[in-house]
This record gives structure tokens, sequence and C-alpha cells, in this order.
């Protein structure tokens, strides 16, 4: 047991002894899953129907297929911009972690690790959209109220589902690798992901399970922000809908769930960050 510990007791220390982690952590979280929390927290999920006019408004807009066109380039432009931001954040926390001087040129390189790292969980996402577009068809005609349209969607893509998640933990292990490949290394990417690839295959296990419980303590914090944030917005969502929008307490309940959220974000941060202390005591225990 206490071997089994030293990593992540030896990453605690680490982001113990520099507080100023939790600022790059926190912005990593932010545009990772933290701003997943306010959203799933203050939206309304949407039910079949709209799903169903949202497809058909494309489909059969006259501007069709450039109104789909634009709508990929505006979303691959939001992720490309995410990912050069958040490689600036993973920049910052292993330099401090390894006490080495900013090296800005750095970003770019650590971006693309990412980028490839996020390719198979990307394509298994496509996919899981793809087979998501029938199978969303076929549940909203089906006439049995008994059986929910998103437990039927549920059912038919568990597959693409199972598939994603996987790739999502692989991608986690190869990535992490790859970025500290990139921060002590020599060359360049492509030197760092061959070195990423080849520490994957030499240690696995190691790897992969610290990709899993990493990525499971970051969504299982994620959801209970999400949980907490809907449950305080329940009582500011009924005085908005009875016209008090101005009313000081409305104000007052806004003021306190905005801060309430930042505060459970920067412990979304402190996570990050002693979870990539984690991975860089587990990447420098392979040789």
């Amino acid at each position: 047991m206490t071997t089994a510990r030293r990593p992540i007791t030896a990453a605690v220390d680490r982001v113990a002894a520099d507080g100023n982690l939790a600022l790059p952590g926190t912005l990593v979280y932010l545009l990772g899953l933290g701003w997943v929390t306010l959203l799933a927290g203050v939206a309304s999920v949407p039910g079949s129907g709209d799903l169903a006019f949202t497809g058909a408004s494309i489909f059969s807009s006259g501007a069709f297929p450039w109104n789909a066109l634009a709508l990929v380039v505006s979303v691959v432009a939001a992720l490309g911009a995410v990912v050069i931001l958040i490689a600036a954040g993973e920049s910052q926390m292993l330099d401090r972690l390894t006490g080495s001087a900013p090296r800005p040129d750095r970003i770019w390189a650590m971006a693309g690790a990412i980028a490839v790292a996020c390719g198979p969980a990307l394509i298994a996402s496509v996919g899981l959209v793809l087979a998501s577009i029938p199978a969303a068809e076929a549940a909203y005609a089906n006439p049995d109220v008994t059986d929910p349209f998103w437990a039927q969607l549920g059912r038919a893509v568990a597959g693409w589902l199972a598939l994603v998640g996987i790739a999502i933990i692989v991608g986690q292990a190869f990535g992490a690798t790859a970025l500290r490949e990139v921060a002590s290394g020599p060359g360049g990417l492509r030197a760092a992901l061959g070195r990423a690839f080849g520490k994957l295959g030499v240690a696995p296990l190691k790897l992969l399970s610290v990709a899993a419980i990493g990525t499971l303590l970051i969504v299982a914090l994620t959801v209970a922000i999400g949980l907490l944030v809907r449950l305080l917005w329940e009582p500011i969502s009924m005085r908005l809908v009875s016209g008090l929008v101005l009313d000081p307490i409305t104000i007052g309940l806004l003021m306190a769930l905005v801060g309430i959220w930042l505060v459970l974000i920067m412990v979304g941060g402190m996570l990050q960050a002693i979870l990539s202390a984690w991975w860089s005591v587990a990447v420098e225990e392979i040789r």
C-alpha cells in the first residue's frame, strides 16, 4: 500500500510547496471541463423535439451545406483556441513543477501533442454523433411512452460511448506523457511523441491506471459541481420566471452562485495541478 501511494503523495507535496500551481491548473480545468459545470447547471436539457427541430432547421435551410460547414469551422476554431490555451496552462504548470525557465515557444509543440492525443477521442466522438442521428430518429418516432427517449438513445449507442471512454483514457495516458517529453526531452514534437509512445509501451498499466483514476476524479468533481450549481440555480430561475429580474434578492443570489462556482472551479484547478504533478512523478519513474 505504501508503494502504491508514494507517487500521489509526492505529487501532493509538490503542489503544497508551490501554491502558484493553482492558477494555471484552474485555467486548464476551466477550459477543459469547468465551463460545463455552469452550462449544465443553468441550461435546460434539450428534449427530443428540440434536437429534431435543430437538425431539421440545418438540413432544410436554403444555406445548406454552407451553414453546416460554417458550424463545423466555428467549432474547430474554438477547439483550436482552447487547445492552445490549455497548452499554455500545462506549460506553466510543468515549468513550476520542474523549476525551469518559461519557454513560450514550447506551447505550440504542447498544443500539437494535445491535438494528437485527442485525435482518437475526436474520431470516436464523430462516430458517436453519426450513430446517434438514426438512433435519435428511431427513438423519437417510437410511440412507446414507457421507454424514455434518452434510454433508447443510450442503448443504441452504448458501444460508441464505451469506445469514446476508452479513447479518452488512452489519449490521457499518451498526451500527458507526451507533454512531459516535450518539456524535458530533446528534439521537437515528433521526437517527443515517439518517446511518449515508447514509454506507454513500456508501462501501459501504470500510465493507463493514472489516466483512469485522474479522469474519474475530474469527472466526479465536475458532476458534483454541476449538480450543486443546478441546485443553487433553481430558486434563481423561479424568481426570473416570475419577473423579479432586478430584485435585490435575485441579484444577491446570482452573485452568490457565481462566487460559489468560482471557488469550486479553483478547487478543480487544485485537483488538476495535483494530477499534473502525479503525472510528472509517474513519467519520471519510467526508464
